[in-house]
């Protein structure tokens, strides 16, 4: 029967130990001027040192915790230096001329891109009106035609024992301010209210949630009647349908409103983009710190 050298051990753990000391030591900038690195790893000529190493990362409490994370760290390390000096060697050069050309278009265009987003945050965009929205809408209605119906519609289930019935549904057709307020008040008492009428939904069980309050709104979609209500032997659902759009009709324009608020937005940031861009070119070659030889 084989037995681990003792020794061996005590070393391993002695090392981990040290190790995890030092590690403590840099991640809380403990280490002072001058004081000598600890190596960790080596991969041919390129050595891994303990300042190397990013934060802990949070979570990481226990001191186990902590040497596993960062021998798996180190262990990936390896792995990707001994890939990479393997590269070196066993790419053809013009593998590693055209990655070095990939590698240096890409750092060009992180730090540029960078820099001119710094740049564009500065500039003062116009507000998108609702006047030039509406205009957008108009002009691009027939790009707008609906892949699902909507509905607007205000909807309470209560008890048909509550002891305010008649008021609740006086108010809850009425529906003035004055009674918006007052239904508000009472929401809790109720087992179900959606009374922002004013909102265009998807009409679809995903949307409208109560499956019950879906099918009678289904039921009433094709009749002239806007209020009406049902009961079952505990309940009584007051419903009120403002008004419906069905598959390939328009979209309502505040439906879209969003969607095309970003559109314009979008369209304002690409020719803002355009113009800073322009405006850049010009400037340095008018100050000959780019010029173009013919």
């Amino acid at each position: 029967m084989m037995f681990p050298n003792f020794n061996s051990v005590r070393t391993s753990l002695f090392r981990w130990g040290l190790f995890f000391v030092v590690l403590s030591t840099y991640q809380c900038k403990q280490l002072q001027l001058g004081q000598e690195d600890f190596v960790l790893a080596r991969v041919g000529n390129v050595y891994l040192y303990a300042s190397d190493l990013p934060e802990l990362p949070q979570g990481q409490k226990s001191t186990q915790d902590s040497i596993l994370w960062a021998r798996d760290y180190i262990n990936r390390w390896g792995r990707q230096q001994l890939l990479y000096q393997q590269a070196r060697v066993n790419l053809s050069d013009e593998q590693q001329l055209s990655l070095e050309n990939t590698i240096q278009d890409y750092r060009t265009e992180l730090f540029a891109n960078t820099y001119k987003d710094e740049l564009l945050k500065q500039e003062v965009r116009k507000p998108v009106t609702d006047s030039s929205l509406r205009v957008y809408y108009d002009q691009n209605k027939t790009n707008f035609r609906l892949q699902s119906p909507l509905i607007q519609f205000r909807s309470i289930r209560l008890m048909q024992t509550h002891p305010d019935f008649d008021q609740i549904r006086s108010h809850f057709i009425s529906y003035l301010p004055s009674d918006q307020k007052y239904l508000d008040s009472l929401h809790y008492q109720f087992d179900y209210s959606q009374l922002n009428d004013s909102v265009w939904f998807e009409f679809s069980p995903r949307v409208v949630e109560d499956s019950l309050v879906y099918d009678q709104l289904r039921e009433q979609l094709s009749k002239k009647s806007q209020f009406f209500e049902f009961k079952d032997s505990v309940h009584v659902s007051l419903n009120y349908i403002i008004q419906h759009k069905s598959i390939g009709e328009f979209a309502p324009f505040l439906y879209l409103k969003p969607t095309i608020e970003n559109i314009r937005n979008n369209q304002q940031r690409v020719r803002q983009q355009k113009a800073f861009e322009l405006q850049f070119i010009q400037d340095a070659l008018k100050n000959k710190t780019f010029e173009i030889y013919e």
